[in-house]
């Protein structure tokens, strides 16, 4: 999809793409720029010390967040995607390459492994039996290729609903790079 840097971008803005595909770096810079605050669905499911909010709960703040007039809304869940989006006057999608996507898992995947092994802590603690360590790599690894599972059939999903007449209202952004993401930052720039 071409991005037509005519059209303004909205105050409510709803960031979609796959996991690693810099939703939240995107969200960051747009907060910034557009001096609007930025909701991580993750956070607000994740917000309980221990534990997550149940689904009633989950929909009641995102609900209320989106009944306000200016937010960005970084993040995708299929139980409150239709309240987002009935209310977003933009949804940025960032359907960058598989490739690009897997390494960026990879990379992070790696990290946090390094540092659990630095801190001698996490998923190789001391004293348990390399058939341990071995199963408790396997299940980490097993996380990341069923991410990027889900990935493949999120991009399909994205792209299907999007252009459902449903949501025919919403400014969609499609980016298909960094590149072309970084030039449509500029643009927000210079009208800024």
């Amino acid at each position: 999809m071409s991005i037509d840097s005519s059209r303004t971008i909205g105050r409510r803005i709803s960031i979609v793409g796959a996991t690693g595909s810099g939703k939240s770096h995107l969200s960051r810079i747009l907060a910034k720029l557009l001096k609007l605050q930025v909701h991580e669905l993750d956070d607000l499911r994740d917000c309980l010390p221990g534990g997550q909010l149940d689904a009633g709960e989950f929909v009641q703040r995102v609900e209320f967040i989106t009944s306000g007039n200016a937010w960005i809304m970084d993040g995708h869940y299929l139980a409150v995607r239709h309240i987002i989006w009935q209310r977003a006057d933009t949804v940025v999608f960032l359907n960058y390459p598989i490739y690009l996507i897997f390494t960026r898992l990879m990379r992070r995947f790696l990290v946090k492994q390094w540092s659990r092994i630095k801190r001698g802590s996490g998923e190789y603690p001391t004293g348990t039996s390399s058939h341990n360590n071995s199963a408790r790599r396997a299940g980490s690894w097993n996380q990341r290729w069923n991410r990027l599972l889900k990935t493949f059939r999120e991009r399909q999903d994205y792209g299907r609903t999007l252009h459902s007449p449903d949501y025919d209202r919403l400014n969609i952004i499609e980016l298909n790079s960094k590149r072309a993401t970084r030039e449509w930052i500029q643009v927000l720039q210079l009208n800024a």
